[in-house]
């Protein structure tokens, strides 16, 4: 049993004492450590805290309380029991934690550092995680000493996003407020929440306290700790998809543009039989050569399907023939990225096809006088 202000040690009673117990032992020391007989200068702090100890344990309500606040209060945060007052977060709600987060803010020649409790509802802990998690990765990171130190503040944010003992005793001091004012209905709920954060002793003597009261028991709807860690995780995951956006339209696109230009790096002349010769009008990317040779059949390849051949390795040039399905040309060429074929057709001219629709082998007939084979 925790024994917050020390009230069953200076007694040296257990805490399960009887009554008459906690008085004989009140006694024997009071008739020590009274002023009126003993000088010594302790004499009468001693005798106060013995009389305070007295008082509040011989008083069944006042023990009862006394026992539920110590399961998470220490010396320095009890509350004054005799005018409790509600903790609230702005408007009054039950449902309340505590938040405890670390937050460091830089600059370029110091920095300040912050452990902060914050008594909070469940709609402004979503801010003040997402607050909080916005500094540290913003801010956090701009002076030499404080890189390691940040970077355990974000961990630990992240690890204990509820301060469980504080909670307990904010949630514990209202439900002792609201049973003071009447208000049991609410008292029983931020008792039943508190339970959450207590052992099972604990738990049981809260709830213990709270059957006396002769109500349904009812508690708000628990919090729900992912949404409170995604707001931590919101401010690098946006932070990092605005650098992403930055390089792509910034540095990628003159990578992606460099990379565009270096693919066409000089011109390609096409032989047009009777038209003659023609280069930069026409051809605008690099292609490969394939010298021909008409006694080369592995080079005669055939329309799969009816196909337009173009003056130039774009669906943006001229048309020069529309090839028909089976028709049989020769492969003089390609570009580097296997998308466009260079073809010779019957009467020597040269165009353009896409790989796609062309096929190696011969189609139909090759008619006579053709200037693609020999045979």
């Amino acid at each position: 049993m925790n024994d917050a202000l020390e009230y069953y040690k200076i007694l040296e009673v257990s805490s399960d004492a009887s009554d008459e117990e906690i008085r004989t032992s009140y006694r024997n020391k009071a008739k020590i450590w009274h002023p009126d007989s003993n000088p010594s200068p302790e004499a009468v702090e001693i005798f106060r805290k013995l009389s305070e100890a007295h008082t509040v344990l011989t008083d069944n309500k006042l023990r009862h309380r006394y026992n539920l606040l110590s399961l998470c209060c220490t010396a320095d945060n009890y509350p004054q029991t005799s005018n409790l007052a509600v903790i609230k977060d702005g408007a009054e709600d039950v449902n309340l934690r505590a938040i405890r987060q670390k937050v460091i803010r830089a600059k370029i020649v110091d920095y300040e550092s912050k452990n902060t409790v914050q008594v909070v509802n469940y709609a402004n802990a979503l801010k003040l995680n997402f607050n909080n998690s916005l500094t540290n990765w913003t801010l956090g990171w701009w002076h030499l000493k404080t890189f390691v130190p940040n970077l355990l503040n974000i961990i630990h944010n992240f690890c204990h996003p509820i301060a469980k003992q504080d909670s307990c005793r904010i949630l514990l001091t209202n439900m002792l407020a609201h049973e003071q004012s009447g208000q049991l209905a609410k008292a029983s709920q931020c008792g039943l929440i508190a339970c959450d954060y207590l052992d099972a002793t604990g738990q049981q003597a809260v709830k213990n306290y709270i059957s006396a009261w002769n109500i349904p028991p009812s508690r708000p709807r628990s919090w729900n700790l992912s949404k409170l860690l995604f707001a931590q995780l919101t401010a690098p995951v946006v932070l990092i998809a605005i650098i992403t956006i930055i390089f792509i339209f910034g540095y990628g696109n003159n990578l992606f543009n460099s990379k565009k230009t270096t693919a066409i790096n000089y011109y390609q002349s096409v032989d047009l039989g009777s038209r003659g010769s023609v280069t930069d009008d026409i051809v605008v990317g690099k292609v490969i050569n394939i010298p021909v040779n008409k006694n080369d059949d592995s080079r005669l390849y055939h329309f799969k399907k009816t196909a337009q051949i173009m003056y130039g390795p774009s669906d943006k040039f001229d048309v020069l023939i529309t090839a028909k399905k089976d028709m049989t040309v020769r492969l003089t060429g390609m570009t580097p990225d296997n998308v466009w074929a260079r073809v010779m057709i019957d009467n020597g001219e040269m165009g353009f096809v896409h790989m796609d629709v062309i096929q190696q082998g011969r189609g139909a007939e090759i008619p006579f006088g053709s200037k693609i084979t020999n045979n």
